[in-house]
Parts: structure tokens; C-alpha cells; sequence
């Protein structure tokens, strides 16, 4: 049957494929618009496919907090480069599934993917946007933080590429006073990367670890002087402990210096939030995402 070119202009407003993809499977639907329609998406898996082993390294990074302060998602959607990661479809969809993600209290992708966007599993919108736009895209990680007792603050770099969430613990009702040092924190720990929020967790075996490499980078120094002039046992302790010290205010988020004032570590920071509010705070937990990483 003779396929009209309004028919052909209708599909592609209807799901975005070329004009020619849309008037073959017209063709082949015989000129029917849901069959057509899943012609295409049909088409759109196998392209999709075609696309998964192609590195996606680009895109955005979405936050997500309810109005309490006490819920909150991060979601990072990779795409393969930074001129889609600006194309609004994709921006849109990126919000979508972190709002998905946020209402439906969801801890892993491979739930959300099952979820819905407008009666759509957010799955097979990722593999049309994968197929209308022409690159590989990938749902990459998901963070859902709860807290019952304080607030949840999260800051996105301006371009999308770095994501905090700080989860602070604290009795004080003053929501504005800890919503101004979740803010600050997050600003922290997005300039500076900590790993940990505090020396107590990092795990035995990477403090182990580096006192072993920073006793083999002495020890290697040492050999290299001569006899009389190289350095006793306790002295080589003392050293590595100075350097195990400087490793924690590098890795340990309330050892390290305020970005603000260098002069102040972030333990001091809080202590004196906590003596504002005359309550205890604890910083729960943080989730630092980078584009890519």
C-alpha cells in the first residue's frame, strides 16, 4: 500500500526515528501506527545492542531530596559524549529516572530499570533514547541515603560531572543551621575527595598497607647514606607515623583542612555547629560521585 508523507512526518513525531526507518515500517505494518511503532522499537533493541561494548565515559549526575530533607537519591546516566550529556532529551531523562528512583525508594538499577516513567519501564526508554540519539547510554550507579534524625544536604557541580550527598545525624530542629553545614561539607568533600570520615573507618589492611610502603621509601632513602649517618629504629617510627598522620588528613574528612579556612579542620568546623546548636551532629555517611570514574 502507498505510504503518505504525513503518515511517514506522524511517526517520526511520534518516536523520533529517521524519516526513512519510519516509512519502512509502515510499509511493513501495512500502515498501521502501533504496529509500526513497535517495528521500530523492535529495531531500536538490535541497535542498542549493537551500541553496549562502546565506552561511556560522558554524561550527568542527578540529585534528588525530598522535602523533609530525610530521603535522597544520586544516579549517574553515562552517555559517550559530552554533546549529548547537553542534549536536552537526555538531560530530561536523567531527571526523570532520579525522580523514579526518589519516589519509589529504589536501592538497585536493575530495579529502576523495572520502574516506570509515564507508563514506560525506564529500560526500554534507555534503549530508544539509545536508538533515536545514536549512542551507547548506561544507568552506571545509584546511591539512596535515609536518615530519621537530621537532614540530608547534596550539592552538583555546575556542569554535572561531580555529586555529593552528606548525610548528617543531630537532634537540634534547627533544619536552616544543618542544612548550612551539610552544604559546606559537601562543598568539602567535592573539592577535596575524601575517602573516609574518619581514621577509625578506614579499613586495617590499607593502614598496613601504607606504613609498609612508607617504611620501605625511608628505609630505600637510608641505604643510600653511609654508616653513622643513617637514622635509628625509633627514628624510622616516628617518621612513619608522621606519615600515616598525613595520610589521614588527606583520605579522613574530618582531619582535613576547611577549603574555606585552612587554618580550621573540618572536626573543628562541626564542633563549632554543634556548640551553636548546643546538640550533637554526626556525619552519618557521604557519597561522592566523579563523571567516569
Amino acid at each position: 500500500m502507498a505510504i503518505k508523507a504525513s503518515d511517514v512526518g506522524k511517526l517520526r513525531k511520534m518516536t523520533g526515528a529517521g524519516m526513512m526507518d519510519c516509512k519502512n515500517a509502515l510499509t511493513e505494518a501495512n500502515g498501521n501506527f502501533e504496529d509500526a511503532t513497535d517495528i521500530l522499537r523492535k529495531k531500536g533493541l538490535e541497535k542498542a545492542a549493537k551500541k553496549a561494548d562502546r565506552q561511556a565515559s560522558q554524561g550527568l549526575i542527578n540529585i534528588k531530596i525530598n522535602d523533609n530533607m530525610d530521603h535522597a537519591v544520586m544516579t549517574e546516566i553515562n552517555c559517550e559524549t559530552d554533546f549529548v550529556a547537553k542534549n536536552e532529551e537526555f538531560q530530561t531523562f536523567t531527571q526523570d529516572v532520579a525522580n523514579v528512583a526518589l519516589l519509589n525508594d529504589t536501592k538497585e538499577i536493575d530495579v529502576l530499570k523495572t520502574s516506570k516513567i509515564e507508563g514506560e519501564l525506564v529500560g526500554d526508554r534507555l534503549t530508544s533514547l539509545i536508538a533515536k540519539i545514536g549512542e551507547n547510554m548506561t544507568i552506571k550507579r545509584l546511591s539512596n541515603c535515609n536518615i530519621e534524625n537530621g537532614l540530608i544536604e547534596g550539592y552538583i557541580h555546575f556542569n554535572g560531572s561531580i555529586g555529593v550527598l552528606t548525610v548528617l545525624k543531630s537532634e537540634s530542629d534547627n533544619k536552616e543551621k544543618l542544612k548550612e553545614l551539610g552544604k559546606e561539607l559537601c562543598f568539602q568533600i567535592a573539592a577535596q575527595s575524601p575517602k573516609y570520615i574518619c581514621s577509625e573507618n578506614i579499613p586495617t589492611e590499607i593502614v598496613d598497607k601504607e606504613k609498609e610502603i612508607f617504611t620501605d621509601q625511608i628505609k630505600t632513602e637510608e641505604m643510600k647514606k653511609p654508616e653513622g649517618k643513617k637514622k635509628p629504629g625509633n627514628i624510622i617510627t616516628m617518621i612513619v607515623e608522621g606519615k600515616v598522620k598525613k595520610f589521614y588528613k588527606e583520605v579522613c574528612l574530618l582531619e582535613q583542612s576547611y577549603v574555606r579556612e585552612s587554618k580550621q579542620s573540618i572536626s573543628e568546623l562541626v564542633k563549632q555547629y554543634e556548640t551553636e546548636l548546643g546538640k550533637e551532629i554526626h556525619i552519618e555517611r557521604f557519597e561522592r560521585y566523579e563523571l567516569g570514574e
